[in-house]
């Protein structure tokens, strides 16, 4: 029983690559996704500060404030998420 769980776990992730991403600052988002699956995720919202996004292996576009999506390639995505204060806090 046990075997055929580890194989049916396998299974589900074959034909999925990765989306690598620091979960303090990116959540909503899903681990793994298959190529030509819109992946959403959402970031962090900040005051004083500059958000900046960057998607390595993918374009991105705004859905609205502090979400975000891309269509997943046939290759692992980075979400980086930069934050620079503006030296207003």
């Amino acid at each position: 029983m046990m075997i055929l769980t580890v194989i049916l776990l396998l299974a589900g992730c074959l034909g999925q690559h990765k989306i690598i991403f620091d979960e303090s600052d990116v959540y909503n988002c899903p681990k793994h996704a298959k190529a030509g699956e819109t992946v959403v995720f959402d970031t962090v919202l900040v005051c004083d500060a500059d958000l900046y996004v960057y998607v390595d292996g993918a374009e991105y576009e705004t859905i609205s404030e502090g979400q975000y999506q891309f269509v997943m390639p046939d290759h692992d995505v980075e979400i980086r998420v930069v934050i620079v204060s503006n030296g207003l806090a």
